[in-house]
């Protein structure tokens, strides 16, 4: 079983938390079970364009993109 992604975008800003402000690129994964109320992103629970990486696999999708980029900073978030 893999890790299923919903989206992965690069050289925005961070907006919250310690962090506020870096250039981030952030992995947003998709079936979150938690289901919060306050959640911004909750499309993503049910993502049938989600896809499916190994944690290898992911590893290097993102390696490569912060190597494409400015960015040093990544976050995952969860839909």
């Amino acid at each position: 079983m893999g890790i299923k992604v919903s989206e992965i975008f690069s050289n925005t800003i961070q907006g919250e938390g310690p962090h506020v402000g870096m250039k981030t690129c952030f992995v947003r994964v998709a079936e979150c079970s938690w289901r919060c109320s306050w959640c911004d992103s909750s499309w993503v629970w049910n993502d049938a364009n989600a896809l499916e990486y190994s944690e290898e696999g992911l590893a290097q999708v993102i390696l490569d993109i912060c190597s494409k980029s400015t960015t040093s900073n990544v976050v995952l978030t969860g839909g």
